[in-house]
């Protein structure tokens, strides 16, 4: 890694994407963040070859969001980078949470998460019957790799000509998860949970993003049985986790289930709790000049 010049004591990277280069409205209090504290920050598109990776200080994962369009490329990509920088978060966990099959394990150590069906890629389903057998009248039918809800579809028995079609078609690229559609996201909505080197932050409620415009807001905090499944579902991870999200939802009878613990390129959504922002800051300066 090349030394940093005397006009900056540190460097950082967003990485990004190239439909939008910039930084991303969720992350400006945390550049602005570093900037105070004497950090150069710039945002650089991870499929870009002519970025220099090992000139920077830290890459941090923030809005590459179109990673699942160039999976194998960017796993490779972060593979590069941790041999020449840090790479935030670290390149195995990386691969293993960005493949939602990484909801099985953490199932099997006894975390509740959302019942799922999960189809391989290329098979066979036919999804009016999967719904039938088990009294779903609705569903979520989402891609086992996807960033920015692609691919992501709420399907309804009503339509299952339509469903199905949509359900082939993703078969055809990836394995596919199958969940029923909790009413609990319409009326009580997500619950989202940011966690700062496993601190945790805030929580953002999140409205249905099926609905009318995916609505957001900070509340006070997060409910005890939240938090008890948030810090379950991290404990389980080993590495060392600098930010996650942990986005839960209640099923008919109330209780709390993971929908996703997003530790790849999550928004943190620092523009409803800046102060979230500077703790993140004061992390990555302690990090980078601890090592």
């Amino acid at each position: 890694m090349s030394q940093p010049d005397n006009r900056c004591l540190l460097r950082v990277f967003f990485a990004t994407r190239a439909e939008a280069p910039g930084v991303d409205v969720g992350d400006k209090p945390l550049l602005d963040a570093l900037t105070r504290r004497g950090v150069s920050v710039e945002a650089a598109v991870w499929s870009d070859a002519s970025v220099d990776w090992s000139s920077a200080d830290l890459c941090l994962l923030r809005s590459t969001w179109d990673y699942h369009k160039h999976y194998a490329a960017f796993l490779s990509w972060t593979e590069h980078v941790a041999l020449v920088t840090r790479l935030w978060n670290d390149v195995d966990l990386v691969r293993w949470n960005s493949d939602k099959r990484y909801l099985q394990e953490l199932e099997r150590a006894g975390i509740p998460i959302v019942p799922t069906t999960w189809v391989r890629r290329d098979e066979s389903v036919d999804l009016a019957a999967l719904l039938d057998s088990h009294a779903w009248s609705s569903a979520v039918v989402k891609p086992v790799v996807s960033a920015d809800s692609f691919g992501t579809r709420r399907v309804h028995r009503s339509s299952a000509v339509e469903a199905q079609r949509h359900l082939d078609e993703l078969l055809r690229m990836s394995g596919v998860m199958i969940q029923p559609f909790l009413a609990s996201v319409e009326t009580y909505g997500e619950r989202s949970l940011i966690f700062i080197n496993r601190a945790h932050t805030h929580t953002v409620h999140r409205g249905d993003v099926f609905g009318q415009g995916l609505k957001r807001s900070v509340v006070g905090s997060a409910e005890p049985d939240e938090l008890e499944v948030a810090l379950s579902a991290l404990g389980i991870v080993q590495q060392p986790v600098h930010y996650a999200r942990v986005d839960l939802v209640r099923d008919q009878s109330g209780v709390c289930r993971l929908m996703e613990l997003e530790l790849v390129e999550p928004s943190l959504m620092f523009d409803l709790a800046p102060e979230a922002a500077e703790q993140f800051a004061d992390h990555i300066v302690r990090s980078i000049v601890r090592h």
